[in-house]
């Protein structure tokens, strides 16, 4: 995903692919919009970004695939006043990841997870939450098999909901259950 973005009811935040080294990071308050303080500067080989509004605790969850092997990891920031916390992984097997992609809004940090492509084929696919546990569905090919690809994903609270689709052969739904 190289853009996200979400409401937290007065405000849209974008974060966006900016280049293989940054990302980019803007608030409309409704009248106009402004740069903020971006999350990931002078990085290597930045590739998806997401972005989810925790609705609870009033933060915000930027999430990022980058690195030499490629890694997943999350920051997060108060919406009051924009400072961004120190990286934590997301528990990913560093290597070929892709397709980052986060809810728009979790109530809390238990409904906050990500979704991503794993493998050199994009075989493999992977759920992964703030804590860090991954869990990974093997061999899915019908998922991705090429570079054109998109995915979604939302959360009822109780469940992970994640919609796919890819351009050239097929879409699909699936069902995450944290055990």
């Amino acid at each position: 995903t190289i853009y996200s973005l979400v409401s937290d009811g007065a405000n849209l935040w974008l974060l966006t692919v900016d280049s293989t080294t940054a990302a980019a990071f803007y608030k409309y308050n409704g009248v106009s919009w402004s740069a903020e303080t971006t999350p990931w500067t002078a990085q290597t080989n930045l590739t998806s970004v997401s972005l989810t509004y925790d609705s609870t605790n009033s933060n915000l969850y930027a999430f990022v695939i980058k690195g030499s092997p490629e890694q997943a990891y999350w920051k997060s920031t108060p919406i009051s006043s924009v400072s961004w916390s120190a990286e934590t992984s997301l528990g990913f097997t560093g290597g070929d990841l892709g397709h980052i992609s986060s809810p728009e809004t979790g109530a809390g940090t238990a409904q906050i997870g990500v979704t991503l492509r794993e493998g050199e084929f994009g075989i493999d696919y992977g759920f992964g939450n703030l804590t860090p546990a991954t869990s990974k569905i093997l061999n899915y090919q019908r998922i991705d098999v090429d570079s054109d690809s998109y995915y979604s994903l939302v959360s009822d609270g109780t469940n992970l909901w994640l919609l796919t689709q890819d351009a050239s052969t097929a879409a699909a739904f699936y069902k995450y259950t944290s055990a």
